[in-house]
């Protein structure tokens, strides 16, 4: 009962931050949703399960700030107004180019599928240049070195999959909660460094659920619609 009652209160904890910050969004998707927008300069935005942005379009400057979650920039030529996403520490600069970027907690990923990005942590960090089919991480206030990404992975959520290959079970778990209206949570330690490996239906995230217990021969339980415990 007291496991329960935890777990409750932490979902709970878990929803009200994301109802401020659709508040504070542009622009917002719910869990399992995804969203195409094109602003007026003829970029155009794909926000991914569980984001919300906010926009501010300016002479100078196309600012995006990505309060939380995922979104695909496809961002029209102007040299004169650079494009510019920020998770709120770290940015991501770009004049005419494609890229993702992903934030999760203070941490941010940028994908980049065309052309150049030039990623910073501050005004006077030398930006770090992230070309095609490369990738780099914003962590613990530093932007790390550059490696090569793959992008029919890294992208699959725009085909509607998620690919994993050989990651730990917490990385999964917190992966497949963004497209659940409701969290599943490890409560057996033990199990967040199980790997996983597969594709699986975005639209239908119960059925990754269904195929981590048979791989992994975990077991679950359910204590309400919104809350799942695998153990």
């Amino acid at each position: 009962m007291a496991t329960s009652a935890l777990a409750l209160l932490m979902l709970l904890a878990y929803q009200l931050p994301l109802h401020y910050q659709n508040w504070q969004s542009d622009y917002y998707t719910a869990p399992g949703k995804q969203l195409t927008v094109v602003l007026n300069d003829g970029s155009r935005l794909t926000l991914n399960t569980d984001t919300a942005l906010a926009v501010n379009l300016s002479d100078k400057q196309r600012s995006i700030e990505l309060l939380r979650g995922e979104a695909y920039f496809q961002v029209s030529p102007d040299k004169n107004r650079p494009f510019v996403v920020s998770n709120g520490t770290a940015k991501a600069r770009a004049v005419g180019t494609a890229f993702s970027v992903n934030k999760t907690d203070n941490d941010m990923r940028v994908i980049v599928s065309e052309g150049t990005v030039e990623v910073s942590a501050g005004t006077a960090d030398v930006p770090t240049l992230v070309h095609i089919n490369q990738q780099v991480d914003y962590q613990q206030g530093r932007v790390g070195p550059v490696t090569s990404s793959d992008i029919l992975e890294s992208l699959a959520w725009q085909r509607g999959q998620l690919i994993f290959n050989r990651q730990p079970l917490s990385k999964v778990i917190r992966e497949v909660n963004r497209y659940r209206s409701g969290q599943i949570m490890l409560i057996n330690p033990k199990l967040k460094e199980r790997v996983v490996s597969g594709v699986f239906d975005t639209t239908d995230p119960n059925a990754v659920v269904d195929g981590i217990k048979t791989a992994l021969k975990v077991s679950s339980v359910s204590l309400s619609e919104q809350l799942v415990l695998l153990y």
